[in-house]
């Protein structure tokens, strides 16, 4: 029969078809005869079992509270009643809370919940464990945000507990669960992940750590990255009054609860009825009561833990992190190749946290096992119960029997960034449930793509590649003639999404973007628990620049963009864009040869003659020398201007025209620098191809030295 459970409530017999609440859901398959452990555990007494409280700012000072709790099914209330065949509330129905004592929230400011009852919305049952699970949330406007600087304190309360219960001074006694709100520090209260009833192991049956058990109740901030310490509600007092001394401890960072008992006896326990036929100890149930303190907030969670009394072995979550009572008996490895589970296991709280991103899938695999019994029974069907499930969140259909797995995955909207935690448990066809594990998924907004360091190559360097920083000062240098290439990688810490490299407005004349490749390699932050690698999610893409012949001392910024996919649910949320400029500068006076060039063909380039060509590269012994391809020689000469020059009067010097010097500087087309109104100022370097024929002087050389000007030719 397929069940509605929520973990820590075991061998439950409700349809799931009824549920609409998707936070808690359970695929699990029991025999429909299987006898329920806790069959028994109401016979009389109070009716609360758990209760968990958090609250959020909806606007302004107007707070809404939220308040899990777990109650006795057939309370002999008509308010109490519901849909179900028996008369009682099953998923789906609101029931109308009351009993001894009414519960109600009050907010701390002299207001409560009362002349109504609280109402609880459903959301899981058992008929068999006589037990319905839900929420209540109800709304409250302060008049102020805090209490003259001091928090205001809600409580839930009510009475009575369940009676058969090992705490001594909780039977049938009432509860209280309280909640401190600041609305001037937050808008959002910690959380606790806590179920209902932890079902632990008999720890005299412990292999590794007799006497010793320990489960993890999570603590967090919806926010996330914030660190919320996890205590006893009253570390004195906290399961000192049981049948049975317990020593507890509660590791505040990890919210690791560890406990040492005596043995187990067995009158001790919790059964109620040792009459009825067939009747086997059920185990010890303890009360324990935590708070989740962040600043000056807190949050309080009671709930249920049972020890049981068998010493066979319980089921348990695979791969979760190592407890003191689980010895080493994994299933065989054929068993867990039939799952065909991934390679990379799943991350559990508090080790590690999957990372979201609104728009794509969180994504893991959750596999359940049960080791054999002492009566050498291996037909033990294993499911999983789940809770507090993420909206959208699904679990497929569960694969295998034992070991048997499921697959997670949620697609978090804009909405939902911040911290979820969704806890599991391991439940067995006997009606048996492995100690609850978490896992934790940060969500947080879409990041814009990053560029990293590009490669700076000119064909036939022999300097090769360069690195570039995009950010830095310092300017890629072009020279004339060559091919320049200059390639930029991106990525994306979003390893699922895809970039694409582009730039803003028009390239300069000879350059070209070529074709984008895929560059994972190239991620300096690859995610290893990355459920679907998009192969853009790090890309490189090369400009290509052949710099066209009258470029030289041209500068232009080359602003290179990184776009990410639209994320958010259906892409609502828009893509992000990454702009990073980087400037250009083509180098004056200075030319790269192509393949067996003559200094004839670089001079008609020019406008001048060989000669003039030859006289400005010495080393260039002889002018008939064939050149090789990626050689740089000079084509003119560097000239620093001085006080009185104008282009005029250095055209007229150098037997050149002013077309001319702007062809070689290519500069003086651009806007003057700021604070001038010309280029043409003291100290500025100009390239000139000086004519001798026509010239009428020799000028001062950037050197220092003289222009030297070749003979007539």
């Amino acid at each position: 029969a397929h069940i509605s459970r929520v973990p820590g409530a075991h061998n439950l017999s409700s349809s799931v078809g009824a549920m609409k609440h998707i936070k808690l859901l359970l695929l699990l398959f029991l025999l429909e005869n299987s006898h329920s452990q806790l069959e028994q555990l109401e016979f009389n007494g109070g009716h609360y079992r758990f209760a968990n409280i958090r609250w959020k700012r909806v606007s302004g000072n107007l707070v809404e509270f939220t308040v899990e709790s777990a109650w006795r099914r057939d309370y002999s209330s008509t308010y109490f009643q519901g849909s179900g065949k028996d008369g009682y509330a099953i998923t789906g129905d609101i029931v109308q809370l009351n009993g001894e004592q009414w519960p109600m929230m009050t907010f701390g400011d002299d207001t409560m919940t009362g002349g109504q009852f609280m109402k609880l919305t459903v959301e899981a049952y058992s008929v068999s464990e006589n037990w319905i699970y839900g929420t209540t949330v109800i709304t409250h406007r302060y008049a102020t945000p805090n209490n003259h600087g001091l928090a205001w304190i809600a409580t839930f309360s009510g009475c009575c507990k369940v009676s058969p219960v090992n705490n001594l001074d909780s039977r049938d006694q009432p509860w209280s669960i309280t909640s401190s709100v600041d609305l001037s520090v937050d808008s959002y209260s910690p959380r606790i992940a806590a179920a209902p009833v932890y079902s632990l192991p008999d720890t005299n049956a412990s292999a590794s750590s007799p006497g010793t058990v320990d489960w993890v109740v999570p603590a967090f901030h919806p926010a996330g990255r914030r660190a919320v310490t996890l205590s006893f509600a009253n570390p004195l007092t906290v399961l000192t009054s049981t049948a049975t001394p317990v020593t507890a401890t509660v590791d505040g960072a990890t919210g690791r609860i560890r406990l040492q008992l005596a043995g187990v006896a067995w009158v001790e326990s919790a059964e109620s009825n040792w009459a009825l036929p067939g009747a086997v100890p059920l185990g010890k149930f303890y009360f324990v009561k935590v708070n989740a303190t962040l600043g000056p907030h807190f949050v309080q969670a009671e709930f249920l833990f049972r020890m049981e009394l068998r010493n066979e072995p319980i089921p348990r979550i695979l791969y979760a992190p190592p407890h003191s009572d689980f010895p080493p008996l994994p299933p065989s490895d054929d068993a867990i190749a039939a799952l065909g589970l991934p390679a990379l296991k799943p991350r559990f709280y508090p080790n590690a946290t999957y990372q979201g991103y609104p728009g794509f899938p969180v994504m893991y695999t959750i596999a359940g096992y049960v080791p054999p019994y002492s009566d050498g029974n291996t037909m033990r069907v294993v499911g999983l119960g789940v809770k507090d499930m993420p909206r959208g969140a699904r679990l497929s259909t569960m694969r295998g029997t034992n070991p048997a797995a499921a697959d997670f995955e949620w697609v978090p909207c804009l909405d939902q960034i911040g911290m979820a935690v969704t806890c599991f448990e391991a439940v067995e066809s006997g009606g048996n449930a492995s100690i609850s594990e978490c896992i934790a998924a940060q969500v947080d907004p879409e990041p814009a793509p990053l560029f990293t360091l590009a490669a700076d190559y000119t064909a036939n360097d022999p300097q090769g590649v360069l690195s570039h920083d995009m950010n830095g000062s310092i300017p890629v240098l072009v020279t004339l003639g060559a091919t320049k290439l200059y390639t930029v990688t991106a990525y994306d810490i979003n390893c699922q999404d895809s970039v694409a490299i582009g730039v803003l407005g028009t390239l300069p004349a000879g350059a070209e973007l070529l074709a984008q490749e895929s560059a994972l390699a190239a991620n300096p932050r690859p995610d290893p628990y990355c459920p679907r690698v998009s192969a853009n999610s790090a890309v490189r893409r090369a400009l290509q620049w052949i710099a066209p012949t009258y470029s030289g001392g041209m500068q232009r910024q080359i602003c290179f963009t990184a776009t990410d996919q639209p994320g958010g649910c259906g892409g609502a949320g828009g893509a992000n864009a990454t702009v990073q400029c980087v400037t250009f500068q083509v180098v004056k006076c200075r030319y790269s040869v192509g393949n067996e060039h003559q200094l004839a063909e670089v001079a008609y380039l020019y406008n001048t003659n060989w000669l003039q060509i030859w006289k400005m590269n010495p080393d260039l012994r002889h002018p008939d020398y064939m050149l090789f391809r990626g050689q740089t020689i000079y084509i003119g000469r560097l000239y620093t201007i001085g006080a009185s020059d104008t282009l005029a009067g250095l055209a007229s010097r150098y037997g050149t025209s002013i077309t001319s010097l702007y062809h070689l500087n290519n500069e003086l087309l651009d806007p003057a620098p700021a604070n001038t109104t010309t280029w043409i100022v003291p100290g500025y370097t100009l390239c000139i191809i000086p004519n001798s024929c026509t010239g009428q002087a020799q000028g001062e050389a950037s050197q220092g030295g003289t222009l030297t000007l070749c003979g007539c030719c």
